[in-house]
């Protein structure tokens, strides 16, 4: 018996309970990026995953195709970051419908750094904006009224209501931080990126470029941009 390991850029569904205690899950996304190590295990992970959950998979031979397909960091950076001060009141807010032009603006910059590390490795991913079309099935257009749409077909949950929330505590290291460390290792500049971790850091008092073991551990000071895609495929 083996075991497989298959990474995904992003999670089948969103969901959040109501305030009635009920859970509401929202459509399946049409498109998650997938892929895994190892000579012609790929295919065998995406037939599973199609078997499971059908055909809204688009696989690469890259790992940091799904890593950089997530749109967590960047997307839930713009989103808090303008509401920390709601976050450490404990406010009740809604996570889309507060996503104004402000913090569209702020989305765009980032999502627009995170595409140019990808293109960097050579890998060609999706905008915010179709992340968001192809995930709650909403018209394309500027970020703030797909934003407003998702909102108000309630499929957005409630913003973070405490400090302590892993659009922090784990976007920030281990999203943030890891797509920064990628950004260096190929010379990307990504200032409004580095500016929002820079933000973080004194926001909570903490370095969270040092809460990530990864860059460490995968030795990406002492690397090139084409030995990491060797490494990752």
């Amino acid at each position: 018996m083996s075991l497989q390991v298959t990474a995904w850029g992003t999670t089948l569904t969103t969901a959040y309970f109501r305030p009635d205690g009920v859970l509401h899950l929202n459509r399946w996304r049409d498109r998650i990026d997938l892929a895994c190590t190892g000579a012609g295990r790929q295919e065998d992970a995406l037939a599973t995953c199609e078997q499971l959950f059908g055909s809204r998979f688009v696989a690469s031979d890259s790992l940091l195709a799904p890593t950089l397909a997530n749109i967590n960091p960047i997307a839930h950076a713009a989103e808090v970051i303008p509401n920390l001060s709601r976050m450490e009141r404990g406010e009740t807010w809604p996570l889309f419908g507060c996503f104004n032009r402000a913090v569209a603006r702020l989305a765009d910059r980032l999502d627009a750094e995170r595409l140019a590390v990808a293109q960097a490795f050579g890998l060609s991913l999706p905008t915010l904006q179709q992340h968001y079309q192809k995930s709650y099935d909403v018209t394309f257009g500027p970020l703030e009224e797909m934003a407003q749409a998702i909102h108000e077909r309630g499929m957005g949950p409630n913003g973070p209501a405490s400090l302590s929330h892993r659009y922090v505590v784990e976007d920030a290291p281990f999203g943030l931080a890891f797509q920064e460390a990628l950004a260096r290792l190929a010379n990307v500049p990504t200032p409004t990126l580095s500016s929002a971790l820079t933000i973080f850091d004194a926001v909570y008092e903490t370095d969270w470029r040092q809460r990530n073991f990864l860059p460490g551990a995968l030795g990406l000071a002492a690397d090139t941009p084409a030995s990491l895609q060797a490494r990752c495929r």
